[in-house]
């Protein structure tokens, strides 16, 4: 996937969901440790991210995975992608 350049600053990241009623995007530092999680129900088109941590506090700048999860307990469909992210406030 691109890498997908990222200024927090006063703005934040909308990050699309494929369909379903359990979604979850999941962000992770570049050593591979939980930063944030976020659920959604179902019609949940997009979900938000302001570049924050759990805690609230502004992440460093430097790379980040962002987990998308979603699945329809109806269909049984299920789908996931993973996007890169670069976080710099310049």
């Amino acid at each position: 996937s691109d890498l997908v350049p990222f200024n927090p600053n006063g703005r934040e990241l909308w990050i699309d969901i494929p369909f379903g009623d359990n979604n979850k995007i999941q962000i992770y530092d570049i050593n591979g440790d939980h930063v944030f999680e976020r659920s959604g129900g179902s019609g949940t088109p997009a979900m938000r991210w302001s570049g924050r941590n759990s805690s609230g506090r502004k992440v460093k700048p430097g790379l980040y995975i962002i987990k998308v999860t979603a699945e329809d307990s109806t269909t049984g469909d299920y789908g996931k992608k993973l996007i890169r992210i670069l976080v710099d406030y310049k």
